[in-house]
């Protein structure tokens, strides 16, 4: 399995201080959307899913994302997984005049990054919250290297970076992982949404999420091997966080709630287990990564066993 993508990191600069009383990263993800539908739409009056331009278009593509019911990846559903994340565990209590973020766009829909450059750029001018506040966005990296050359242009010839899974599962390392929950993680267990879950229900989730993906907007073709369960949680430091967003579409505020905190994984771990939870660190892991959510942060305290 592998999934190529680009890593996009964003400085933004306001004309005055700013508060925010929800997370940056869900105000970023609706200006984009609000902002790439006016710059994309040629359509108007159409539904995205009855839209002739669908498969060209920046808007549809990442924020519709629109699937066949008869499809093979999702069974029975009409949405995929959007092809990108907004990572930003960045939620500042005071007033601040400049953010970071990042934006990780996969497969073939890195093509769309202009598009949101100047979608961003439009929504720096019409300002954010209900006081407008202006922003600038006065730094784009890629790769750690500097991509915005001047207002107007973008350097996009850096080649795309590809995570691949490491299929070996012999049990090779011994020890702990630290699993840091950056921002609330949701996933189901039986149907619910919990912090009670379990090793295996972790690592149930970081698989789905990796076969999702790498069917959508990589490459499956690897088959998986069963995983050898011989880790266990402990040290659980773990709550639940609620978060309020409102959305535009069904009209009424929801809760975005999940887990945050710390654990550690104890036990043997083959190099297929490790490789998992470094594709969850790079795109992030359960529901509503879009909204920045799902952020991980893995520390390594195994050892070589043999």
């Amino acid at each position: 399995m592998f999934l190529n993508y680009k890593k996009f990191d964003f400085t933004l600069h306001f004309d005055k201080a700013i508060h925010f009383s929800v997370p940056p990263a869900f105000i970023i993800r609706s200006v984009l959307g609000y902002q790439l539908k006016k710059l994309c739409c040629i359509s108007q009056k159409t539904l995205c899913q009855d839209c002739h331009f669908l498969e060209n278009c920046a808007y549809g593509s990442l924020f519709e994302t629109i699937l066949e019911k008869d499809n093979d990846v999702l069974t029975g559903r009409n949405r995929a997984s959007h092809p990108y994340t907004i990572q930003t565990s960045q939620n500042p209590q005071d007033k601040v005049d400049t953010i970071q973020f990042r934006l990780v766009l996969f497969g073939e829909y890195i093509r769309y990054f202009p598009y949101i450059y100047v979608a961003l750029q439009n929504a720096g001018k019409e300002g954010l919250l209900k006081t407008r506040i202006p922003f600038t966005i006065t730094s784009v990296l890629s790769a750690n290297k500097a991509i915005l050359l001047d207002e107007h242009k973008l350097d996009t010839n850096l080649k795309a970076s590809t995570w691949n899974l490491n299929n070996e599962t012999d049990a090779i390392y011994e020890g702990e992982l630290l699993v840091q929950l950056l921002t609330p993680l949701r996933f189901k267990v039986n149907g619910k949404y919990t912090d009670a879950f379990e090793a295996k229900d972790f690592f149930d989730t970081l698989e789905r999420r990796m076969v999702t993906l790498c069917s959508l907007y990589g490459s499956s073709e690897d088959v998986c091997s069963e995983r050898l369960l011989t880790y266990t949680i402990q040290n659980r430091n773990i709550k639940w966080k609620d978060l309020r967003h409102y959305s535009a579409r069904q009209k009424k505020a929801m809760k975005l709630g999940g887990c945050i905190g710390d654990f550690n994984l104890s036990g043997t771990f083959s190099k297929r287990d490790i490789s998992l939870l470094e594709f969850g660190e790079l795109f992030q892991v359960g529901k509503n990564t879009n909204f920045g959510l799902g952020e991980i942060k893995i520390w390594n305290k195994t050892e070589r066993r043999k």
